[in-house]
């Protein structure tokens, strides 16, 4: 048997090769204090909060600003942390006009939007305000709300949508039960929509907290405890509107949403599945259930666990849970499996009560903080052979406590010398040659104005460069290449060599030939044009920087929104002209009366284009840190001071068919274009010199088991790019060591 090993030094490459039995992976540390690969789990921080969050929903982690949480003690009292809960200070709340106690929250970058509601008896409204955590946490009350009897008023969640605030609450009106959605981000609120629900307050027992995705808001109602039905229902932006159950799934008969807040969130794992825990009435116990998007509902199996809020994880990151009676920390996951992933079991002398991404508290107030300890793990070797469960080996020391069925990932860095500029996952520009005109655009450029690609600017390789060297003449190039369709966003990168006065960039969209958004890089500023040119974001660009933008397209009510560097600066901004079958090419220039200047635009990625994902170009498409290179559950382990540790596979995505079509860029396999033997499926790929970008042909659907093993048996070695990565093969640039074993 020919079996490849690779050690990989220096760079932390990942390289695997299929031979005819086997490949093995080994993932040595490069660098005792900067190690590529990497290892979480939780380690105990030492540190005894004096404070405790009201539950689990009501507390909220932000990366500069530290911890907030509402007290257990007091539900009207609202501390924060910046040192990870060692101390406390309470944030004045006196500018509100009511002392209610705070029922939900939504961290909107800097700001905290509360609803506060004493949701008993007694209550006859609500009231909502937002702190301000980076302008010394000023509290800044909205307004309360009306319209509820005296009373009745219960308020449930507060959510955003767009670039508006709402809350979901249950209440008689005139003698009447209703939900109810509220605008409520400004003075006066504005009622959306009421749906009468039943003659009096008690036909409905509760509500969970929600989960945006899209327009939409889904949330878990409960009619009638001990009885009747548990299902998700929905509030649609667009419409204004209530909707009703069956959207995500159906209804749970017999089945209560428990009086425990902890256990009342909706997890969202990104791809259609929301997941929460309900209580069978028969039983009395928690079950873990899921809702499919235009499917079924499904009760898993018995759980007695706390699911973050889909609002409280950072983007990609999928909602952990905690075990409310043992020191399991769970996590969902999207293998459409039957059950959440064990991913650290953490020794603690009380049960665990509150969790972020980041941040996990016992009822003792004792802190563990989720973090690399990638210097607890002294080796891990990954395997794969022929029809084979892929395996991994770790040695790790004992501190880390293990669990057979643990649930472990592995992390890794793709990266070389020659990558210190990337490439971002955009849909254009990415491949186009280095020193022409772009690829596909039309060359519409005045004398003395030149656009071309160059070959990077501020760590991005590939950016178009309008260099307007013209004092009567413009640079200017249009695209026709994307697909017409409604309600399309753009997203793309950009800047200018110069901030000064007399440099404009001008960036179109059209319609065909009707001009939708007319955007002008003015200065440092961004202005739309509405029968004049009106100002988005003032004073921001900076010479050489590139910026994100996304612009959101909405061609029924004809506006758009946008965002820069993920923060939206301007909200259903009007169209210069009405949209009559959505955008389909757009035209970017400099202007006529200006000269001596250059701008630059890159990573451009259309939401009509299938092989883009709005929010793909924000990330690097080859040397991304913290890519997944293995992960499976703990089979084996040995008790001792260095723990031998088995992971094997799930193998689920070794079953997944593999569609047919091209897959190039980053794609998740590129064929050496050095083997001339393929499958019959398979047509020959091209590699470029020195890199893992290239272009791969798959006539039929296959799974990636059956084109794993008929590499192998072909004895043909394949780029294996499962995360996408940047490899450099035999190029002189990486310090690798192959030892090949007979």
């Amino acid at each position: 048997m020919k079996r490849i090993k690779i050690v990989l030094i220096c760079l932390g490459l990942i390289l695997i090769i299929i031979s005819s039995i086997s490949i093995i992976w080994v993932l040595e540390k490069e660098d005792e204090d900067d190690p590529r690969m990497k290892y979480k789990n939780y380690f105990d921080l030492g540190i005894t909060s004096s404070k405790k969050p009201f539950n689990t929903h009501l507390w909220w982690e932000h990366a500069t600003y530290g911890l907030v949480l509402v007290d257990s003690a007091n539900q009207t009292k609202l501390f924060i942390s910046t040192d990870k809960g060692a101390n406390w200070s309470e944030i004045d709340l006196s500018d509100n006009t009511n002392t209610y106690k705070i029922q939900a929250g939504w961290l909107d970058g800097n700001d905290l939007w509360l609803v506060m509601c004493d949701n008993d008896a007694f209550s006859d409204d609500f009231e909502v305000f937002f702190i301000e955590l980076d302008d010394s946490n000023d509290c800044n009350p909205i307004a309360i709300s009306s319209g509820g009897d005296a009373n009745s008023v219960k308020a449930f969640d507060i959510f955003k949508i767009g670039a508006n605030f709402y809350v979901y609450s249950i209440e008689d009106q005139a003698g009447t039960l209703y939900d109810v959605v509220t605008d409520v981000d400004t003075n006066p609120f504005v009622q959306k929509d009421a749906r009468q629900l039943g003659p009096t307050v008690t036909a409905y027992n509760d509500a969970g907290f929600g989960v945006v995705i899209g327009t939409n808001f889904f949330f878990l109602i409960d009619s009638q405890k001990g009885g009747e039905k548990v299902g998700i229902e929905n509030y649609e932006s667009v419409a204004g509107t209530l909707g009703t159950a069956g959207i995500y799934g159906g209804i749970f008969t017999a089945y209560s949403i428990s009086s425990d807040r902890n256990l009342a969130g909706l997890a969202y794992d990104g791809t259609g599945t929301i997941y929460t825990i309900i209580e069978k009435d028969a039983d009395s116990k928690n079950y873990l259930v899921s809702f499919t998007s235009g499917g079924t509902s499904t009760e898993i199996t018995t759980y007695d666990v706390a699911l973050q809020l889909d609002r409280n994880t950072a983007s990609g990151v999928l909602e952990k849970a905690f075990h409310i009676t043992e020191d399991k920390i769970y996590q969902i996951n999207t293998k459409k499996t039957t059950q959440l992933y064990l991913i650290s079991v953490v020794p603690t002398d009380a049960v665990w009560i509150a969790i972020t991404d980041n941040f996990l508290m016992n009822n003792d107030g004792d802190m563990f903080e989720f973090k690399d300890l990638s210097n607890k793990v002294f080796e891990a070797e990954i395997e794969h052979g022929d029809m084979m469960v892929p395996s991994a080996f770790m040695v790790i020391i004992d501190d880390v406590l293990m669990a057979e069925g643990m649930f472990i990932q592995i992390t890794d860095q793709y990266t070389s010398a020659g990558n210190s500029d990337a490439l971002y996952r955009g849909t254009y520009i990415k491949d186009y040659t280095v020193g022409s005109f772009p690829a596909g655009w039309i060359d519409s450029d005045g004398a003395n104005c030149e656009t071309t690609i160059i070959a990077s600017l501020d760590g991005h390789r590939n950016v178009i460069q309008l260099d307007d060297q013209g004092g009567a003449t413009r640079c200017q190039a249009i695209i026709f290449a994307f697909t017409q369709g409604l309600n399309t966003v753009l997203e793309f990168w950009c800047t200018k060599d110069s901030i000064a006065a007399d440099t404009v960039f001008n960036f179109y969209i059209y319609d065909d030939n009707d001009l939708l958004i007319h955007l002008r890089f003015d200065n440092d500023d961004l202005d739309y044009f509405n029968g004049g040119f009106v100002s988005i974001k003032d004073n921001f660009l900076v010479a050489n920087t590139l910026s994100h933008f996304k612009i959101i397209l909405d061609d029924t009510a004809n506006t758009f929104d946008c965002y820069i560097d993920d923060i939206l600066e301007g909200a259903d901004l009007a169209y210069e002209n009405n949209s009559t079958s959505g955008s389909d090419n757009l035209l970017i220039e400099t202007d006529n009366f200006d000269t001596g200047y250059k701008a630059y635009l890159t990573s451009l990625g259309i939401s009509t284009d299938p092989n883009y994902t709005v929010g793909d170009n924000k990330y690097i498409a080859e040397g991304l840190a913290n890519q997944v290179v293995f992960e499976g559950l703990v089979h084996e382990f040995t008790e001792k001071r260095l723990q031998d540790i088995e992971l094997r596979s799930q193998a689920i995505e070794m079953d997944n068919i593999f569609p047919s079509g091209d897959f190039s860029g980053s794609s998740q396999s590129i064929i050496n274009t050095l083997i001339t033997t393929y499958a019959s499926y398979i047509t020959a790929g091209t590699l470029a010199a020195g890199q893992a970008m290239g272009t791969i042909t798959f006539a039929g659907d296959y799974t990636l088991r059956t084109i794993l093993t008929d590499f192998a048996f072909l004895n043909n070695f394949i780029w294996y790019l499962t995360p996408l990565g940047a490899l450099q093969f035999n190029s002189g640039a990486i310090d690798s060591l192959f030892e090949i074993n007979e």
